[in-house]
């Protein structure tokens, strides 16, 4: 299960593990209480930043304002803040993984 975190003004911290280079992007599942995305561009020029910001503003229906990287700007390992309330992410998660078992 994705370990979500709740910040003092009501939105949500999620950590994750992110593929660059990718041959898709994606959400895979989760791996080790992080959210496993992949995104196809390459690490290199903020590329691959940029398109995880719109998948998971795709994925949870918020614009690019609503998520923010907030740790690991440069590694794989990354906790993005999300503008929305964790029971919400949570409950948006499980069924994301209920369908793609």
């Amino acid at each position: 299960m994705v370990e979500i975190e709740r910040t003092s003004d009501g939105a949500a911290i999620v950590p994750l593990l992110v593929r660059a280079g990718g041959r898709k992007t994606r959400v895979v599942g989760e791996k080790n209480g992080r959210l496993l995305v992949e995104v196809r561009e390459k690490a290199e020029g903020g590329r691959a930043n940029s398109a995880l910001i719109r998948l998971l503003a795709k994925t949870f229906g918020l614009s690019e304002d609503g998520i923010k990287i907030v740790d690991g700007l440069r590694s794989k390992r990354k906790r993005v803040l999300i503008r929305l309330a964790p029971a919400s992410i949570a409950e948006m998660l499980a069924d994301f993984m209920g369908r793609n078992e």
